[in-house]
């Protein structure tokens, strides 16, 4: 007997039987004929024989799936599933997609989307929340938390060209509680307001050692990264611990990137000169260990793997989009050893006319600009962030006035050096853009895929 309550995500039990063959005597006598206790006995044989030709071989829960999914040369289609065809588009559609489960398992959930054959993209309809997945083929997947809308749907629907293959549309628990959830940065956006909560933190689906931190507002990541910001990258404190009363008038960041090197020589110091670490520095400490992000040796803290980056929900969505290219490209460069080498390789081609205007502006927003390592890395986010049409427009038009302004001085050398080199800034983002196309899918502007 199997106890099963009222909060079990159980919606039937799967009972798999096989068939055996009969297995009868023939109760035959010597001479061929049967006698009539060998009659008795045939009977009782076959009565016994059929009694056993079905045998238990299996009996599982099954966890709640509403909607379908092929696997392993199976279709399971669910009860407020439909398809239809029109126009050389497949509409999916699950009614009442969480309908009759209790709400404590509303959290475990998630709706899982697979989908095959030439790129393309396709249209999700969470209710009337509409989303946009760019399917780069041959072969891509994401998930969706259920949690991670405000309103549980009275649908979800997908539009797919007839091109694209769904071989899993389907709500359903495909993870244990504990673990994180592994999402396409882009729903980010979507969110729904954290409330309470201080932040969000999930994996990126397609590099899954990389955290993503979603925070509620400026100040509350300033809690939890700022006093990193200036160890790791702001001039005159890099390397050094700085007291709240230092830094509570200064900028520190309105988005974040860290790869597992700093973050853990930034606890690793705090520990050695027992700092006091705010509550929600530890708590950070504690996630990073708890991820893998960096390791507790003793009293020492050393680097694990991955990264971490954050947004929060205070920037307006575009801005959220434009934060969440340029620090997911960090993360890549932190991560992806191939990528890390061809913007290191491109930076230290640049001339020393080429490299003046970034290294002016870096300054200005001080950074570290005796970092090589640093520079290079910024570099390639800043014109990776925005589309390549947009690249010609957003250095001289953008953060060139921006430096212009601050430095008044400046404006003609500016003008001379966007004239002269910021081809050379295009051609380096071209090919970064072809390196992220060919393993990601990616485009300059948009390192996610849901948007």
């Amino acid at each position: 007997m199997a106890p099963i309550s009222t909060s079990n995500p159980l919606r039937w039990v799967e009972i798999r039987i096989l068939k055996m063959p009969p297995q009868i005597s023939s109760g035959q006598n010597g001479g061929g004929q049967p006698t009539q206790n060998s009659t008795a006995t045939q009977a009782s044989a076959s009565r016994e024989a059929l009694s056993s030709s079905l045998v238990l071989k299996e009996i599982r829960f099954v966890p709640p799936m509403h909607g379908m999914r092929r696997e392993n040369g199976t279709l399971e289609i669910s009860p407020h599933f439909s398809f239809e065809t029109k126009n050389g588009t497949g509409h999916y559609e699950i009614r009442s997609p969480l309908s009759d489960l209790p709400s404590e398992m509303v959290d475990g959930l998630e709706l899982e989307v697979v989908l095959e054959g030439a790129a393309g993209s396709a249209t999700l309809f969470w209710g009337d929340q509409k989303l946009t997945y760019r399917h780069a083929g041959p072969k891509s997947a994401f998930s969706i938390p259920c949690s991670l809308f405000a309103d549980i749907p009275d649908r979800i629907a997908m539009d797919v060209n007839d091109e694209i293959r769904v071989t899993s549309f389907c709500v359903t628990q495909s993870r244990e509680k504990a673990e994180l959830p592994r999402i396409d940065p882009g729903l980010f956006v979507y969110h729904a307001p954290l409330g309470a909560k201080p932040y969000y933190v999930a994996r990126w689906d397609l590099r899954p050692e990389v955290l993503l931190f979603l925070f509620k507002d400026y100040a509350v990541q300033d809690r939890y990264l700022k006093r990193l910001a200036f160890f790791v990258e702001k001039i005159g404190f890099v390397g050094r611990l700085a007291q709240n009363s230092e830094i509570v008038g200064l900028h520190g960041w309105n988005a974040h990137d860290y790869r597992p090197e700093d973050l853990a020589r930034f606890f690793d110091t705090a520990a050695a000169q027992k700092f006091p670490l705010s509550t929600e520095e530890m708590e950070l400490r504690e996630v990073l260990i708890k991820e893998g992000v960096i390791l507790k040796n003793g009293t020492r803290f050393l680097p694990g793997k991955g990264a971490i980056v954050s947004i929060t929900q205070e920037s307006p969505a575009y801005l959220q989009y434009r934060f969440l290219a340029h620090e997911l490209s960090h993360a890549l460069f932190f991560t992806d050893g191939r990528y890390r080498d061809l913007v290191l390789s491109l930076y230290q081609k640049m001339t020393d006319d080429e490299r003046w205007f970034l290294l002016r502006y870096f300054r200005w927003m001080r950074y570290d600009v005796d970092s090589s390592y640093l520079m290079a890395n910024e570099m390639q986010a800043y014109l990776v962030q925005q589309p390549l049409k947009d690249l010609e427009k957003y250095f001289p038009g953008t953060l060139g006035d921006i430096l212009a302004k601050e430095h008044p001085e400046l404006t003609d050398a500016i003008h001379d050096y966007m004239r002269q080199h910021l081809s050379a800034l295009v051609a380096i983002a071209r090919q970064l853009g072809s390196y992220l196309q060919v393993s990601y899918g990616f485009e300059p502007g948009r390192l996610y895929r849901v948007k």
